[in-house]
């Protein structure tokens, strides 16, 4: 399941609904490695539609990064109980998220 956040409260309930596990990928259009990433993940959603995915638009919602310590995009942190388990950075294909994500969800 992807879907990107729309404002700081549409995180705040996505994270109170998944609070056991989900996955928060910072994301910008500027980037064409972030847009390679997005096409990646997509695919991985394909395949594992009941992880959480939620993309959040550095232009859009503005200063979210900061409060996850993000400088680079794409990332991809893995969160399980409301802290990062895991950070992904730069582009990785679908199979490795398929492998980083996957095969860390409860």
């Amino acid at each position: 399941m992807l879907a990107w956040v729309k404002n700081r409260e549409h995180l705040s309930e996505a994270k109170a609904k998944h609070k056991d596990y989900y996955v928060l990928v910072f994301w910008a259009a500027f980037s064409e490695a972030a847009q390679r990433a997005l096409g990646e993940l997509k695919q991985f959603c394909e395949d594992y539609k009941k992880i959480p995915l939620f993309v959040v638009d550095v232009e859009k919602v503005k200063g979210l990064h900061k409060e996850y310590d993000v400088g680079n995009v794409p990332s991809v942190l893995v969160m399980k109980h409301g802290k990062e388990h895991d950070r992904i950075e730069g582009v990785e294909s679908a199979a490795f998220y398929a492998v980083a994500i996957g095969g860390a969800s409860p």
